[in-house]
C-alpha cells in the first residue's frame, strides 16, 4: 500500500512539472515592441553626441591679416564657434568666439607674428565643452621670389636680397619678445639689393622679423645665441 502511495504521488510531481514547462516553452505571440521593452536598456543616459562639421573652411593669408571663412547648414546644435590657432602643429590658443546664427562667418586675425599659422574650428553648444568641427587649415603666405631673408642658424649676420624689375619701398623691422622694436633699416625705391647685416648689437634671444615689401607683410621668427 505505502508502495502504491510514494508511486501515485510521484506520477503527479511528473505531470505538474510538465505542464510548467509547457508554459515557459510557448512561442512569444505578442508584438515585437513588446518584445523589445522586456530587453534590458543599454543606451547611455544623458548622453548627446555631437557631429556637426562645418563647411566651406578656408584660411587666406592677406597682407592685413589672416582672413578666415565657413559656413554650417545645421546650427541647432551649436551657440558659438571658438577660433584656435598654432604657430608650431601642437599648442592652440583661442583666438575668438562667434555666436551662432548666421550660418556663413568670416573673421580676419590681425594678431599674428609668424609666417605659418594653422587654425581649427570647434563648436560650443549649451556652456559644454568645445567640439572639433573641422580640419587645420593653415595660411599659405605667398612667397616673393625676388625677395629673400637669410638667417643661418642662430647666428649674428643675416642676408637681404632683392631683385624686382620695378622700384620697391623695403622697410626690415626686428622686434625683441617684449615687442620693442631693437632694430630697423629702410630701402625706398630698391630693385637690386643684397646686403649683409650685422645684428652683434642684439642679445642672445628670441625675435621677430617683420619685411615690408611694397603690399606684402613677411613674418619671421629668428633666434640669436652666442657672441
Amino acid at each position: 500500500m505505502n508502495s502504491f502511495c510514494s508511486t501515485l504521488i510521484l506520477l503527479l510531481l511528473c505531470s505538474a512539472a510538465f505542464s510548467q514547462s509547457d508554459d515557459i516553452l510557448q512561442p512569444y505571440s505578442g508584438s515585437s515592441e513588446t518584445a523589445r521593452s522586456a530587453s534590458p536598456d543599454l543606451t547611455m543616459p544623458n548622453t548627446t553626441v555631437l557631429s556637426i562639421t562645418v563647411s566651406d573652411f578656408e584660411v587666406l593669408w592677406e597682407s592685413t591679416g589672416n582672413r578666415i571663412n565657413w559656413a554650417c547648414e545645421q546650427e541647432e546644435l551649436v551657440d558659438f564657434y571658438l577660433i584656435e590657432k598654432t604657430i608650431n602643429g601642437q599648442d592652440f590658443e583661442p583666438v575668438v568666439m562667434v555666436r551662432s546664427g548666421e550660418y556663413s562667418y568670416t573673421f580676419q586675425d590681425t594678431d599674428f607674428e609668424s609666417a605659418s599659422v594653422c587654425y581649427r574650428i570647434s563648436t560650443v553648444f549649451e556652456n559644454g565643452p568645445p567640439e572639433l568641427a573641422s580640419s587645420v587649415e593653415c595660411a599659405e603666405r605667398p612667397i616673393a621670389e625676388d625677395f629673400q631673408f637669410l638667417h643661418a642658424g642662430v647666428s649674428r649676420h643675416c642676408r637681404l636680397q632683392l631683385n624686382t624689375a620695378e622700384p620697391v619701398n623695403l622697410f626690415l623691422r626686428i622686434y625683441d619678445e617684449q615687442g620693442r622694436m631693437v632694430f630697423e633699416r629702410s630701402y625706398l625705391d630698391a630693385s637690386l639689393l643684397q646686403e649683409d647685416i650685422d645684428l652683434h648689437s642684439l642679445r642672445t634671444g628670441l625675435y621677430t622679423v617683420v619685411c615690408i615689401l611694397g603690399q606684402q607683410r613677411i613674418v619671421e621668427r629668428m633666434a640669436i645665441v652666442g657672441a
